[in-house]
């Protein structure tokens, strides 16, 4: 008798082929049978009037970081997302420095995950922030020959323990510093194993083109695979920039590179509350910065170096940011996640800058920040139809007493419900597509993003006239509408949009990307 029976579904099987109705048959945590025939089960959903699909999704996302604190993974399981990549933006958790100064290895830490109750599925990449550590600390300089050498060392090692590729974080020191020369020599040995380089630019704002063209100008050299992450133009003066780098994108595939970027359906970012801390002085490490903003004169220069960055817009922040930022997640003053920074300065008789310092050193430097409204919603939907385009959260999880990015809790519902099936962004078989089978074949994971016989039963069962996401600002943590049940690997973990509890995820490595036909 088959472990689980789904009656009655209207199925959608990720390949953006028309629906269809049929029973499906579960057993050890595959799909065993999709027919029209009756079918018996010790488990029977029944399914009319719901739709099913593929378990989604997450291209980019930073769940590794809070996997200690928050294994079931609640945020990711109560949207439908059953599988995520993390180790995103040049951060990962390894390879690092242990506090004793051995090296913790990237090999290590996959091991310690692979016996690791998670929610769901996850897959890694390496951080290019991680490697330069290890290799020369928080040096804003150049790598001499043996400290690249040690980082390609690093990485070749995380690449055969099965990571996916390397990540870049261009706008957070120090995986800042990375030259273009320096990239294409670490993606040359992502090349050797066929994985992706992620690239978060170095500029999403006025020079949004020549940062696309530096992603591409690696992928020439180097032969590696390219993503670009959460891709979007932030800022006003640079709304609409989308048409251009997605003409860029296409190009660059017609001229032989293999190129793919993902983003999420809101026009809010989030990020480090420290990227408001000019680059230059991020380079003696974490530690000086919490010494330079305890007092005296050398917080007052942080400040005034905070002020002057936001006054001449030449940092990662402009002069128009501060009216829209605000604090999500501050460890020592919990009264500030989800209130205006600017506000929060008025109620104190400080500056901005000052808050931000005060904030950062309480936190060390740990604060998280959101900015409302940088982005245009016709740029968003520009992205997010594009071909070649995934779906991602760029989100991590949630904790109790912290504001989160609405991202965190809703991307892949309001994608989906809100602006595909009512809004009418795309036909659901398409967006479908984006957020199973498309990033499943991307990235190579075999028995994933398909609803057909062999594949991993990873599945959602939702309500199409329902099913939306409810995170907002101000209550970034509401449950979403119209999720049934979420399954991973042949197991219940969601039902009515909450997580029942249960962990049945796996750590995913590495393996050549092939068409995932789920037949072999």
């Amino acid at each position: 008798m088959l472990d689980l029976v789904i009656c009655g579904a209207k199925i959608y099987d990720g390949t953006n082929s028309p629906s269809f109705y049929a029973n499906i048959g579960v057993s050890g945590g595959k799909i065993v049978q999709i027919t029209r025939l009756p079918l018996s089960g010790h488990q029977v959903l029944d399914a009319h009037g719901l739709a099913l699909c593929p378990g989604f999704i997450d291209t980019h996302g930073h769940m590794d970081s809070m996997l200690a604190q928050e294994p079931l993974q609640r945020a990711k399981l109560e949207q439908g997302i059953t599988t995520s990549i993390g180790g995103l933006c040049g951060g990962s958790e390894a390879p690092a420095v242990n506090p004793d100064g051995s090296l913790y290895t990237f090999e290590k830490y996959l091991n310690e995950l692979s016996h690791t109750s998670m929610g769901a599925n996850l897959a890694l990449m390496a951080g290019n922030g991680n490697l330069r550590i290890c290799a020369m600390g928080y040096s804003s300089s150049a790598p001499a020959p043996g400290q690249m050498e040690c980082m390609k060392s690093l990485l070749r090692d995380a690449m055969q323990a099965g990571a996916l590729g390397i990540s870049f974080g261009l706008i957070y020191p120090p995986a800042s510093y990375a030259s273009i020369d320096e990239m294409a020599e670490l993606c040359k040995v992502v090349a050797e194993y066929d994985g992706f380089a992620a690239f978060h630019l170095r500029n999403e704002g006025d020079r949004f083109y020549e940062a696309v063209e530096e992603a591409f100008e690696v992928a020439r050299r180097s032969g590696c695979r390219l993503i670009l992450s959460h891709h979007k133009a932030t800022r006003e003066p640079n709304w609409g920039k989308t048409l251009v780098t997605l003409g860029m994108l296409d190009r660059a595939a017609e001229q032989g590179l293999e190129v793919y970027a993902d983003a999420h359906p809101y026009t809010a970012v989030s990020a480090g509350l420290k990227a408001y801390i000019p680059q230059a002085l991020h380079s003696s490490g974490i530690e000086h910065l919490i010494e330079m903003s305890s007092g005296g004169s050398s917080k007052k220069a942080l400040t005034e170096a905070i002020e002057q960055s936001l006054q001449s817009n030449t940092g990662h922040y402009k002069q128009t940011d501060p009216p829209r930022a605000y604090i999500l997640a501050s460890r020592t003053h919990p009264e500030y996640n989800g209130r205006r920074i600017v506000d929060i300065a008025k109620e104190q008789g400080l500056s901005f800058a000052e808050v931000v310092v005060n904030t950062l050193h309480d936190d060390g430097m740990t604060t998280t920040g959101m900015h409302v409204d940088i982005m245009h919603s016709a740029d968003v939907n520009r992205v997010l139809r594009h071909p070649r385009v995934m779906l991602c959260t760029d989100g991590s999880s949630i904790l109790p007493g912290i504001a989160v990015h609405p991202r965190v809790r809703g991307t892949f519902p309001r994608f989906l419900g809100r602006m595909c099936i009512r809004g009418g962004l795309m036909p659901a078989e398409t967006a479908i597509s984006k957020m199973t089978y498309l990033p499943a074949r991307v990235y190579g994971f075999r028995g994933k993003g398909l609803v057909r016989e062999n594949c991993d039963a990873d599945l959602v069962l939702f309500d199409p006239m329902t099913l939306c996401d409810n995170a907002t600002v101000s209550d970034s943590t509401a449950l979403n509408s119209g999720l049934k049940y979420v399954i991973v690997n042949g197991q219940i973990v969601v039902e009515d949009n909450q997580a029942n509890g249960r962990m049945h995820g796996k750590l995913l490595r590495r393996r050549c990307p092939v068409q995932p036909s789920c037949a072999e």
